[in-house]
């Protein structure tokens, strides 16, 4: 066997091999997405179900259901048979420009969870807007670009399956969206940190404590999935640029709509238990008991009432 061969045998092992890689990633990323759904799904019924149609209920269902539907759009993508040129180019595309958006609402629920954590100051509200308008027109731009070198053909062994990209253009593009959207995940983790450590050195609410210690850790978690797509991008070859895109996505879209559950979940706790106290003294000052239940149908009866208990968080309903 002359060098040029044992050469092509090794890149061939070598692409498999990167390929099943990618492949248990993929899956893995899916699964961990479908279990974290099945778990919060009865929260969903109880909270997001029954409420009355808002922004805050269209963005939480766009967050949670466009992610399962382009992350299962990557599965064939990887693992199909006797995929065209044609059919690898749409699938590339379409989820590729679907993780774009889902990204993006995700990122809009996070920015609102800021400025609700800032008492929608104005001031706050143009800086997370600004800062959010100019992340995603960098990304759409570097992700449109890095796409569109992009050239797909026959896999080198018909056993392989997926797509089999045969030349990346400039790919490494794509690694600016990654950065921008880091940049954009740590922003919103420093400025909550700013606000939220006076806050938990004051032991507020429930519904408080919620806000802040999901905005910190889940921004925390947000940047260091994006450092790893970084790396990735950077420093690894092109059959496996894409092996964490799928968790960067679910994870987007976990923590986001964890968010919106967590604080509903709070605010209806802090509710029922505001309630309990006006039964139990209404009780020992009349005699008489004048139950008053709580309205679990909407999300924002819930967080307008709550809310009243704290300056921090009045007008904190995202489902306005």
């Amino acid at each position: 066997m002359d060098p040029a061969e044992q050469a092509a045998i090794a890149a061939l092992v070598t692409y498999a091999e990167h390929t099943q890689i990618t492949n248990f990633f993929t899956v893995a990323s899916l699964a961990v997405f479908v279990y974290d759904w099945l778990l919060t799904l009865p929260l969903e019924i109880k909270y997001v179900w029954p409420a009355p149609w808002s922004w805050g209920k269209v963005l939480f269902l766009l967050t949670r259901y466009l992610a399962l539907i382009d992350t299962s759009v990557i599965i064939p993508r990887q693992l199909g048979n006797n995929l065209s040129t044609g059919d690898c180019q749409v699938l590339y595309q379409w989820s590729t420009w679907s993780m774009v958006v889902g990204v993006a609402i995700a990122d809009i629920i996070l920015a609102m969870r800021t400025w609700a954590i800032w008492s929608k100051s104005r001031v706050w509200g143009f800086i997370l807007a600004f800062a959010w308008v100019s992340v995603y027109a960098i990304t759409v731009g570097t992700m449109g670009k890095g796409m569109s070198g992009l050239t797909f053909g026959s896999p080198p062994d018909p056993a392989l399956k997926g797509c089999f990209i045969s030349a990346a253009g400039d790919i490494g593009i794509l690694f600016i969206g990654f950065v921008v959207i880091m940049v954009f995940d740590l922003f919103t983790f420093t400025v909550t940190a700013i606000k939220g450590i006076d806050h938990l050195r004051r032991g507020d609410s429930a519904l408080v404590s919620v806000l802040y210690r999901d905005g910190l850790l889940f921004s925390a978690v947000l940047c260091v999935i994006s450092v790893l797509n970084i790396v990735v991008l950077e420093h690894l070859t092109s059959d496996l640029f894409d092996v964490l895109v799928v968790l960067f996505r679910s994870v987007h879209a976990i923590l986001a709509c964890r968010i919106m559950l967590h604080i509903r979940d709070a605010a209806g706790k802090e509710l029922r238990e505001t309630t309990t106290d006006l039964e139990l003294t209404t009780m020992d000052t009349e005699g008489a008991t004048r139950r008053r239940v709580p309205d679990d149908s909407t999300w924002n009866t819930t967080w307008q009432e709550s809310s009243e208990e704290s300056e921090d968080v009045q007008g904190l309903s995202l489902t306005e």
